[in-house]
């Protein structure tokens, strides 16, 4: 599973650390419509949003790239250049061959540069995918219910962190291990829910985060694990 903030929180802390970066940080941009959890491989995502941005031609700021999509498909736009003649460079032969699982289109539009790639957003329903939890990780879907009613069990116990008296450190990461629990059940309504509230929590470390979201999506898993357990 991908949650798109976090690759693109990955590949900027990379770039970071490039030699000769000289600041041009990306800077990230959502369509607040856009779903947030996606199929795929996360690491891949984050290996071509850096030659991506390797590739694109040198300016005077700071790279802007701006996310857009739907269902199926997200596109990427890049601006904040002056130059857009090595668009054409023959370098870029190597994203589409890094990307030619997603199929992707590299076009020049304006002064952006767009990047579409076929990365489908995660299904929500069921809220947990058992299936693909129990063949990622090679077990049998009986062992797949054991350990999301593990899972299950402690979920409620972060979400009482995170709304109990304890403090921004202990909230921050019960909200880290709920975003990770989401993308070890396959759950991206819950990884992507979790997820916000982590972001919420790195710019208030001392307050209360919003988490009805969050809940709601708990809930939901709470609902289908009575239900599967019956089955």
């Amino acid at each position: 599973m991908i949650l798109l903030s976090e690759a693109a929180d990955k590949i900027r802390n990379e770039v970071t650390s490039w030699p000769g970066i000289d600041a041009r940080i990306p800077v990230f941009r959502y369509d607040p419509d856009l779903k947030d959890a996606r199929e795929g491989d996360e690491r891949l995502l984050v290996e071509i949003l850096g030659i991506a941005i390797g590739l694109v031609p040198s300016g005077p700021g700071d790279i802007v790239v701006s996310l857009t999509g739907d269902d199926g498909r997200i596109n990427l736009e890049f601006s904040g250049f002056e130059k857009c003649g090595a668009w054409r460079d023959k370098n870029w032969e190597s994203l589409r061959l890094k990307a030619a699982l997603w199929s992707p289109e590299i076009s020049l539009l304006g002064e952006s540069l767009h990047l579409t790639l076929d990365i489908p957003s995660s299904t929500l329903y069921p809220p947990v995918d058992m299936d693909a939890m129990a063949a990622e990780t090679g077990i049998s879907r009986e062992d797949a219910m054991m350990i999301i009613g593990g899972f299950v069990e402690q979920g409620r116990r972060h979400l009482e962190q995170l709304t109990g008296p304890s403090g921004g450190p202990e909230r921050y990461r019960a909200a880290h291990s709920l975003k990770g629990a989401g993308k070890t059940l396959r759950a991206p309504e819950l990884a992507a829910a979790a997820r916000r509230v982590e972001l919420e929590m790195k710019d208030h470390r001392d307050g209360c985060p919003d988490i009805s979201e969050l809940e709601a999506a708990w809930q939901r898993i709470e609902s289908w694990y009575t239900e599967a357990g019956r089955l």
